[in-house]
């Protein structure tokens, strides 16, 4: 019986090594952990015997994807990637690939892919982790308790005392400098960064939060995936007062203005060394519309710690689910071929508490 060869690429970081794990110890899988630093990998791979070994690949340089591929049957990418070169590679092979990219511009372009990946009959799945991810999963399943659906707000809240990785403190700092457009009912508008605050409801201890739109990829997604017309996230933190010394200076222009100055890698610096808080993540869903002639408001949320450990075991778990259930060729969001119910319930079995049912 052939012994299915999935690659996990940065498999050696903290989202890769909670995907890796996952699959090593709930699939029969042998694990290829595969990036940049071969010898990183190859350290992560001893201490997990002969299941697991490693590749040298960089998925920025093409001439490396073949070689690195060979035998492959499915591709879990837990790096953020900057164009779809890699993707592509993996469509015109025929392996099925995961991706945690979080940035909608990726995420647009590897929508484009869906023909070609339909014609290959090989699967990629996007919007995998907390937010793309488990947002998008909550929403589903907050929607599929009303008749019709109006809005929907969602809210993310992240801990500031988790250390995140370089590219990940890129990605907030850059979308804390930039505008970006939504779609609302045909209208494109542009939204400010840290605007339009709204208050959300975490479970307890956390209760009432202020949180302020933000870039997440999923509010442009779910108004196409979900029958939800009008999407918005929002961002919190744990610390309130962090979140309102951010709305102030975004408010009063001070972001656009570091950027002009040529002040992002400073602001970066500043982000990746501010560790004040708990590692604590949030999701909050908030859904209107109507049930049974009736207007009503649905709500649902969960509560957790580790944002980095719950990116790679939903990707690891997501994996799984490839591997079993022999999904559809083309390119799909988490929402669309996943069971939002027992992703909540694999989620519940990492620590994540719920708080579902309206």
């Amino acid at each position: 019986m052939h012994e299915p060869q999935v690659m996990v690429v940065g498999g050696y970081g903290q989202v890769g090594q909670a995907a890796a794990l996952h699959l090593l110890t709930h699939t029969d899988c042998h694990i290829i952990v595969a990036g940049r630093n071969l010898q990183q990998a190859q350290r992560f791979c001893e201490k997990h015997g002969p299941r697991m070994t490693a590749r040298f690949l960089d998925a920025q340089k093409p001439e490396t994807h073949s070689p690195a591929l060979k035998g492959v049957d499915l591709v879990v990418v837990c790096a953020e990637q900057s164009d779809t070169h890699f993707l592509q590679g993996c469509i015109q092979q025929g392996i099925h690939c995961l991706d945690v990219t979080a940035t909608p511009a990726y995420i647009r372009e590897a929508e484009k892919l869906h023909p070609q990946a339909r014609e290959a009959g090989t699967t990629v799945l996007l919007s995998v982790g907390l937010a793309p991810g488990l947002s998008n999963l909550l929403a589903r399943h907050a929607t599929s308790h009303l008749d019709s659906v109006e809005k929907v707000d969602l809210t993310v809240m992240l801990g500031l005392g988790e250390h995140h990785g370089k590219m990940a403190v890129q990605w907030t700092v850059e979308n804390l400098m930039r505008p970006f457009e939504v779609q609302v009912a045909g209208q494109v508008g542009t939204v400010p960064p840290f605007s339009q605050g709204r208050t959300a409801r975490f479970p307890h201890p956390y209760g009432h939060r202020r949180a302020y739109r933000f870039n997440f990829s999923d509010q442009h997604v779910l108004t196409r995936t979900l029958p939800a017309p009008e999407v918005h996230t929002r961002l919190c933190f744990d610390s309130r007062g962090v979140t309102n010394l951010l709305a102030f200076l975004s408010r009063v222009g001070v972001f656009p203005l570091l950027e002009r100055l040529g002040a992002r890698s400073m602001l970066e610096e500043v982000f990746g060394r501010f560790h004040v808080g708990s590692e604590v993540f949030g999701l909050s869903v908030e859904a209107r519309g109507t049930l049974q002639g009736q207007k009503t408001v649905w709500q649902e949320g969960l509560l957790g710690r580790g944002e980095g450990q719950i990116t790679g075991q939903m990707a690891g778990w997501s994996a799984a689910q490839i591997l079993r259930q022999g999904l559809p060729g083309g390119v799909f969001h988490s929402e669309q071929v996943l069971s939002a119910e027992g992703a909540l319930q694999f989620a519940a079995t990492c620590g994540v508490q719920l708080h579902l049912g309206g």
